[in-house]
C-alpha cells in the first residue's frame, strides 16, 4: 500500500544570522519611524491596536542591510525548483502591535511568496495562525487535531523568519504579553517576493 500526500503546503521557518544585533537596530529604527509618522497607514490594513508603516521600507537606506540579508536567507531557503522563476523583494513593511492588539486574517493580492520576520516577540505576544483556504477539503467525522485541522499555530521567537506561499491566509493572535509599554509590543516586518520583471 502507498499513501500519497499530493497537496502539501510549505511553511519555511528559519532564523536570521546575527538576529540579536540586527533586532536591536531594527527595534530602535522602527520605533523612531513610528514617532516620526505616528499615524502610519491609518487605519492599519488588518492590524488592530498598533502601528503600520508604508510598504516600501526596502527602498529606504536604513533598511538596506536587513533587506539584503532577507533576500539571501530566502534564496538559501528555497529549493532550485521554487527558484525557477526569478524573485524580487517587492514590499516590506512594519507592524508594531500594542498589548491586546491583533492581526485579523490576511489574504494576498500579490506576490509569489510572503513572509514574517519577528523583530520582537515577547512571551504571550501572539502566534501566527495559518488557515487552509480549501475548506471543501475538511473531512467530516474525523479528529480535528494534527493534520486534520484547518488551522495551525506556530510558536515563534525574535529572529525567526516564516516564509510561505502568498495565497496562504494567516492571522496573528492577540498580544497578551504581561509587560507594559514598548517592552510588551510585538514588532514584525512583513514582506512580499514577486516574480521578477527583469
Amino acid at each position: 500500500m502507498e499513501r500519497l500526500h499530493l497537496f502539501p503546503t510549505p511553511v519555511i521557518r528559519t532564523t536570521l544570522t546575527d538576529a540579536d544585533l540586527i533586532n536591536v537596530y531594527l527595534s530602535s529604527r522602527l520605533i523612531s519611524l513610528r514617532t516620526q509618522e505616528r499615524r502610519g497607514i491609518s487605519p492599519s490594513r488588518q492590524s488592530k491596536g498598533g502601528w503600520h508603516s508604508h510598504d516600501a521600507l526596502h527602498e529606504e537606506s536604513g533598511f538596506t542591510m536587513f533587506a539584503d540579508a532577507l533576500r539571501q536567507k530566502v534564496e538559501n531557503s528555497l529549493t532550485a525548483e521554487e527558484q525557477a522563476t526569478p524573485l524580487w523583494l517587492s514590499a516590506l513593511w512594519a507592524n508594531i502591535c500594542d498589548r491586546f492588539g491583533y492581526d485579523k486574517e490576511m489574504h494576498a493580492n500579490r506576490g509569489v511568496w510572503r513572509g514574517l520576520y519577528f523583530v520582537r516577540a515577547p512571551e504571550k505576544s501572539g502566534r501566527p495562525i495559518f488557515s487552509d483556504p480549501r475548506t471543501q477539503c475538511e473531512q467530516p467525522n474525523t479528529d480535528k487535531s494534527g493534520p486534520n485541522t484547518l488551522k495551525h499555530a506556530i510558536d515563534v521567537d525574535a529572529g525567526d523568519i516564516l516564509l510561505f506561499p502568498a495565497w496562504l491566509p494567516y492571522d496573528i493572535e492577540a498580544n497578551r504579553c504581561e509587560y507594559a509599554g514598548e517592552e510588551g509590543e510585538r514588532i514584525t516586518l512583513r514582506f512580499v517576493f514577486s516574480k521578477s520583471q527583469r
